[in-house]
């Protein structure tokens, strides 16, 4: 068997400590020109429809972008209906979701793999992979036979537990690489999953859109060097709500932690008060 070298686990063809920060950067990054990859004929306006405008006026983005966070008010005659906000919060959730369930796998592992890695650089096991030594019976062997035998036992037993280690800590080497895997591929599903809903938001039974009417009917603009320049809004939409997506996915796993310290405490107070106990029943003198 082949066992891992203490620190591997970042080979050339897997994905390193420095790409993966850059990976969970890309998260919640979306670039100025984001459009999303929708198929070509959704993007084509019917000619009957070309005039269709249902905001007097474009939007700065930066009204759009408070809008969707309720940071405005929403309910003036140039708003942002009712399926656009149920979308856009249908849309953080989900990232959210998505994102939150990874980190907590990506952490779970690597604090397994540290505390498995620790116990090996200290010459300790864990209980689950400790063997116990065989008991024989006093009548098979004499005392000398038997002692030597148990000293053989407890050897070999000693280099399984050795080895056994070695495939965990390797088996958790492995279930780190494919979880990095996942964290690279899970941003274009949390992409896809944002432009299918787009236009399946917009097919609404005899009224099906069949285009995506919405990017055109309402006009956003941002500007940049005092010029305006057009946004879709479905691209505006997704961006705040990566944003907003960063901020939910740190908050959860913000709250994971107070929630890990608050066991970890009333674990510490639980055994302090068992150990209480015995002293207190050891001091007793007995009768």
């Amino acid at each position: 068997l082949s066992h891992p070298v203490e620190g591997e686990g970042e080979s050339s063809a897997a994905i390193s400590s420095a790409q993966m920060e850059h990976i969970l950067h890309k998260w919640y990054y979306v670039n100025e020109d984001f459009e999303h990859d929708s198929p070509d004929q959704f993007r084509v306006v019917p000619t009957a429809n070309a005039s269709d405008r249902l905001w007097r006026t474009g939007m700065n983005v930066k009204d759009v972008v408070e809008r969707l966070l309720g940071k405005i008010d929403n309910t003036s005659h140039d708003n942002l209906i009712q399926p656009i906000m149920v979308y856009f919060n249908d849309v953080v959730e989900t990232a959210t979701n998505k994102y939150a369930n990874l980190r907590r796998r990506l952490q779970l592992n690597k604090h397994h793999l540290e505390v498995l890695r620790k116990m090996k650089s200290n010459g300790k096991m864990p209980r689950y992979l400790k063997l116990e030594t065989p008991k024989l019976k006093a009548d098979l062997f004499s005392d000398e036979v038997a002692a030597e035998l148990t000293t053989t036992y407890q050897a070999t037993l000693k280099q399984a537990s050795e080895v056994l280690l070695d495939l965990t800590i390797e088996a958790r080497l492995n279930s780190d690489a494919k979880l990095r895997k996942e964290a690279d591929k899970i941003i274009e599903d949390v992409r896809t999953y944002a432009m299918q809903k787009w236009m399946d938001a917009q097919h609404v039974g005899a009224l099906d859109a069949n285009y995506n009417r919405w990017d055109h009917v309402f006009p956003v603009y941002a500007v940049r060097d005092g010029t305006k320049i057009p946004v879709p809004l479905s691209a505006v939409i997704f961006r705040t709500a990566m944003k907003e997506c960063q901020a939910k996915v740190s908050r959860v796993l913000e709250q994971d932690l107070q929630e890990r310290t608050e066991r970890a405490q009333a674990r510490r107070r639980e055994n302090e008060k068992r150990k209480e106990v015995l002293r207190t029943a050891s001091s007793i003198p007995h009768q």
